[in-house]
């Protein structure tokens, strides 16, 4: 996050190889039965992991990069508000940031960034980072009518094509942006009970805004501006939010990975490496 806790993380890959070995420390040392033996830290022990699938992409939040492989590198690489344990327990990540229910009729969630958090190049995550990510995971601002057999586009636009579910967090809308980018609210429209894993985090929209050729401040207005989509009633497309969603749906990947490292932005602490590579 700050300069002070974060570090670097190698990933091994090539082409038509899935990532092969991760470098694990402090877990469990060469040889022996497989457990502990010491509380020494264990330096240079590899484990190698065979996987069903190729590394694709690093967008496994898309339609054409949901991999089960894909999404173990996104959750290696990044963080978030909450992280999932090894008892399937939703946790609160405070080396990020925090939220929490700030008025529960309407429910309203707030979101407020830690200072000093930055992707792998370098720039920082603020709330123009949530608000991409709102856009690309809600769904709130299709307004695309589907076929219920080949799931193609009738009529209407749907902008990203996003892999997860978007039931109750497509009746949000995004509220009291602070000045200083750090905090921001999530407003819903009914009561929404999963909302503690609306974590927002998605991909760097300076990247994101760069790529697609399109002004990053531009985009994040647009998103905001945006009225909700409405199926019975679409709209002309918003062509600026368009392109954004165009490059977001196979710009990470892996055809583009190897000659633009700034695709593969990170935003993972340092501190969380042991309790994810071990679940102690």
């Amino acid at each position: 996050m700050s300069a002070q806790t974060w570090r670097k993380r190698a990933l091994v890959a090539g082409a038509g190889l899935v990532v092969s070995a991760i470098a694990l420390s402090a877990c469990s040392a060469p040889g022996g039965t497989g457990g502990p033996t010491s509380d020494a830290p264990v330096t240079d022990a590899t484990v190698t992991i065979a996987e069903i699938n190729e590394f694709t992409s690093v967008n496994s939040a898309s339609a054409n990069g949901n991999l089960d492989i894909n999404g173990k590198v996104n959750y290696l690489t990044r963080a978030g508000f909450y992280y999932v344990n090894d008892k399937y327990e939703v946790v609160p990540d405070k080396s990020f940031g925090t939220y929490e229910v700030t008025n529960e009729d309407p429910l309203e969630v707030t979101y407020t960034l830690n200072k000093g958090l930055q992707w792998s190049d370098g720039e920082p995550i603020t709330t123009d980072d949530l608000i991409f990510g709102w856009a690309a995971t809600s769904g709130a601002l299709d307004d695309a009518t589907l076929d219920p057999e080949s799931g193609d586009v009738t009529s209407g636009t749907q902008y990203f094509q996003y892999a997860g579910s978007t039931e109750g967090v497509k009746t949000s809308t995004i509220s009291n942006v602070s000045d200083d980018k750090l905090s921001l609210t999530l407003k819903y429209d009914t009561p929404f009970v999963d909302w503690n894993i609306v974590g927002l985090i998605d991909q760097p929209v300076h990247v994101v805004a760069e790529k697609a050729g399109v002004d990053k401040d531009a985009l994040v207005k647009a998103i905001l501006d945006q009225p909700r989509g409405d199926a019975a009633k679409p709209a002309a497309p918003n062509e600026t939010i368009k392109k954004a969603a165009d490059f977001w749906n196979t710009g990470f990947d892996m055809t583009h990975l190897r000659a633009q490292p700034e695709l593969q932005g990170r935003s993972r602490p340092e501190d969380r490496q042991a309790r994810h590579a071990c679940h102690r």
